[in-house]
């Protein structure tokens, strides 16, 4: 071979090498990961719970700001969400004769074409637990308040140094149950669904 044609070899064979790679046609990607497959819309359902319920209703124990006085001071302490945290009450000598408390129930929003059972209990302390009135929270639209009054001063034997005062409220929801005849008396079934919502504590310090 002359050294001409062994020149032309080598640079047939650089060029070769040096020359730009033509990348393949990607597959877009599919929903099923499948080539040629196209994509499809995924749907989600929400189906409404006892989540949305526990969610929608509030349970506060507090006072009147009446109440403050010489002799009485009491605060509310507030979550960054404007909720009440905590309620503080200082009472002093002389004691006041009736110490009212309101519970206050707050929907949010209604349920409509649902039914919900409500059952509060009023725990002073420890000892005493007072069944307070139930009542149906359902079936409706928009906002709704309930308010209880109840003195603690007739359910006291004799007053402590201090007190703990919290509501705990039973709920039962009955889906599709707004024109099943639900009543408060109802009761509840394996579809039932339950859940125990939490008001905020009130703490009372007597000096």
């Amino acid at each position: 071979m002359s050294i001409c044609r062994f020149m032309c070899v080598v640079a047939a064979v650089v060029f070769a090498g040096c020359s730009p790679k033509v990348n393949a046609p990607q597959e877009e990607p599919t929903g099923s990961g499948l080539p040629g497959s196209p994509l499809a819309p995924v749907e989600s359902v929400v189906e409404f719970g006892i989540g949305d319920v526990e969610t929608s209703i509030l349970i506060n124990v507090t006072m009147d700001e009446s109440m403050n006085s010489a002799t009485l001071h009491f605060e509310e302490v507030e979550t960054k969400k404007y909720e009440i945290a905590i309620v503080r009450v200082a009472v002093a000598k002389p004691y006041p004769e009736s110490l009212p408390v309101i519970v206050r129930l707050r929907r949010w929003e209604g349920f409509v074409g649902h039914e919900v059972q409500v059952k509060p209990r009023l725990y002073i302390g420890e000892d005493t637990v007072i069944d307070l009135d139930a009542f149906l929270f359902g079936n409706g639209v928009g906002s709704s308040i309930r308010e209880t009054t109840v003195d603690l001063m007739e359910h006291l034997d004799e007053v402590p140094e201090s007190l703990l005062v919290r509501v705990e409220a039973d709920l039962n929801l009955f889906l599709d149950g707004a024109d099943s005849g639900i009543t408060i008396e109802s009761p509840t079934t394996p579809e039932t669904q339950s859940v125990v919502r939490l008001s905020n504590p009130m703490r009372i310090i007597f000096s």
